[in-house]
């Protein structure tokens, strides 16, 4: 079976603060993944890590205004 999911996530930041997004889905014996993307507008440097119980994360520093977070449809 074939799924597609999409997020659009928009905030308008009064001070730069600090995210954790789990954006990203896994794959593994579960479920696979054929093709991902995201976007971060502004374009915003994000460390990515796994965390403890093995999901993929985005830590960045959003700016001050509008930022969005954009899962595009597959």
């Amino acid at each position: 079976m074939w799924l597609r999911t999409s997020c659009d996530l928009t905030f308008d930041i009064e001070v730069p603060t600090p995210f954790v997004l789990m954006l990203r889905p896994r794959s593994g014996a579960q479920q696979w993944i054929a093709r991902e993307e995201y976007k971060l507008v502004p374009s915003i440097p994000a460390f990515e890590f796994t965390d403890d119980f093995g999901n993929l994360c985005q830590r960045l520093i959003a700016p001050r205004g509008p930022s969005v977070f954009i899962r595009p449809p597959r």
